[in-house]
């Protein structure tokens, strides 16, 4: 069983209900996946990005438990959760997921080792493996996703798979 905790620092409450809804639609069908949604409230907008909110969420895991960021504006695509289960079941060693994401724009942020870096990836894209990080924390600013994710998924490149589908989305509720 894959247990999954999904991660939101929760500055717009007003997206909570379509996103929970949207969650229980398309994860409770996934028979390899426990999953569970742990919202982190900054009202106040105090931490930039919420990373002080990720962070204690961050520090709530257990050691076998997956991450995934999601933030409180957005609605990933739909078979996001079912790829990442299939990955993970098919490789008992990978400790991070990495998908391309589609941006607002219509462009896409592809999943690749040239794009860990500051400002590139970003933290909608991963799936980590809660041993995986260590002590990393993510830095409390703008592109602290980006510094934490560059740090982390250096450390063991071969337990970190790529997958160059877009998946992940950029700050859309759309339905995908």
């Amino acid at each position: 069983m894959i247990h999954l905790r999904i991660v939101t620092a929760v500055s717009r409450p007003e997206n909570l209900s379509r996103i929970g809804s949207w969650l229980a639609l398309h994860l409770d069908a996934i028979r390899s996946l426990e999953w569970s949604w742990h919202l982190y409230f900054d009202m106040a907008r105090s931490c930039v990005g919420g990373q002080r909110c990720k962070n204690r969420g961050l520090d709530s895991l257990q050691q076998t438990d997956w991450l995934y960021i999601l933030d409180d504006d957005t609605l990933p695509d739909s078979t996001i959760f079912q790829r990442f289960a299939a990955i993970v079941s098919d490789d008992l060693t990978t400790r991070a997921v990495i998908f391309s994401q589609r941006r607002e724009d219509g462009s896409i942020l592809h999943a690749g080792p040239e794009n860990v870096a500051p400002q590139h990836i970003d933290i909608g894209q991963a799936f980590l493996r809660r041993d995986f990080i260590g002590a990393g924390r993510i830095p409390e600013r703008y592109d602290g996703d980006g510094i934490f994710l560059a740090c982390i998924l250096r450390v063991e490149p071969s337990r970190v798979r790529f997958v160059d589908e877009p998946l992940s989305r950029h700050n859309s509720l759309r339905d995908p």
